[in-house]
Formats: structure tokens, sequence, C-alpha cells
């Protein structure tokens, strides 16, 4: 309960409810108060904490991932956080609404250099073909290739060892029945048989 009182002169000063009660020159006067919490922030403010709050969801869905991808990070989940800003657009700051553009996300990032795997899809097979690369400024013949999916709409994700760099190859994966292309987004991306170093992640679009 709040309360008012008056001083030695007859006048009321506190608060009682949204209405704030002072003095100036000896005048009696009631402000009404701001409904709005200072913890709101500024707009700027608000939309970092539902860019951070769909990344938080998001890191779950893609954890396994990230832990292999992200090996150079002393917080996978951070790093993922930091790197990943620029590709969440807010619709309602105050609800924390938006959206993921998943072509711009980086499910691994490093310095390592990346094999360019081209993927092709029929029906519901998605088939990985990439040549083998010489050792060399770095490279490492039994540096491992990894797929990553990501299904937009169920929420999960899983991997798919593709081979090393140094043989290249052919590798087919087939959609679960319980997904869809439509909702799919892959990723290839590099790390090395030690899990140290990894690549940046490359985005494959499904035809």
């Amino acid at each position: 309960m709040a309360r008012i009182h008056p001083d030695l002169v007859g006048s009321y000063r506190g608060r009682v409810g949204n209405a704030s009660y002072y003095v100036i020159d000896d005048e009696n006067f009631v402000r009404s108060l701001s409904d709005k919490s200072s913890k709101e922030g500024t707009e700027e403010q608000k939309e970092a904490r539902t860019k951070c709050c769909i990344l938080g969801r998001l890191s779950g869905v893609v954890k396994d991932v990230t832990k292999l991808g992200y090996p150079e990070a002393k917080n996978h989940a951070n790093d993922f956080f930091v790197t990943n800003l620029g590709a969440v657009e807010v619709v309602d700051a105050d609800k924390h609404v938006g959206s993921v553009a998943y072509p711009d996300l980086l499910v691994s990032f490093g310095t390592l250099v990346p094999v360019a795997v081209t993927m092709t899809s029929e029906e519901n097979v998605l088939t990985f073909t990439y040549a083998s690369m010489e050792e060399g400024y770095g490279l490492q013949a039994d540096d491992e290739v990894y797929a990553a999916f990501v299904d937009e709409k169920l929420q999960f994700s899983w991997m798919r060892k593709l081979g090393t760099r140094g043989e290249g190859g052919m590798v087919s994966e087939n959609v679960p029945s319980f997904s869809s292309k439509e909702n799919l987004h892959v990723y290839t991306f590099v790390v090395t048989k030690d899990r140290k170093r990894a690549s940046r992640s490359i985005y494959h679009s499904i035809a």
C-alpha cells in the first residue's frame, strides 16, 4: 500500500498508484506516471532480445551440429549466437516473433578451407558429390566432410559423414518419411580429424 503524507505546512508528497504528489513553490501538484517499465529497454534492445530468443531455440535444434562445427570456440553456443545474429529478421520485438534466413545461417564456422560439394535432388534422395583435394597449405587428406540437415518445420536436425577430403566420392542420403524436402535445409562443412578446426558451412538449395 502506498502512502501520501502532509508536510509541516499541509502539503502532500508521495505516490498512489500511477499518481505522484509533489510540491513546487508551496503549491501541490499531481502527475500521472507512465505505465511502461524502464526494464523494457530501447527498440534496439528489444530486437536484440528477440534475436537471442529465436537463436536460443534454434541452437537447441542444431546443438549436435554446432558442437562439431564450432570447435575453435570456447563456447560453441555463444559463438553460434554472435555469428548468426544477422540471419534473424525481427517481425514483432514485443512478442519475440521473427524469422530465420536459413541460407545465411552458419552451422559451422572456422578457418579451415571448405570442400566444393555439389548436391543434386531426385524424389526423396539427396546425392552429394565432391572431388578429392591434395594435401598442402594446411589441408589434410583425412579432413572429414559432413552434411547437416535441418528440418525447419519439425525443428530437428541430423548429420551424415560424406567422407574425407583426400578421397572424394559420391554419397546419397534418403530424406526420412516423416520429413519433407520443402522444409529441409542442407549444409556441408569440413572438420579436421582431431575435431579442433572447422570450415564455414556452405548452404545447398534443394531444387
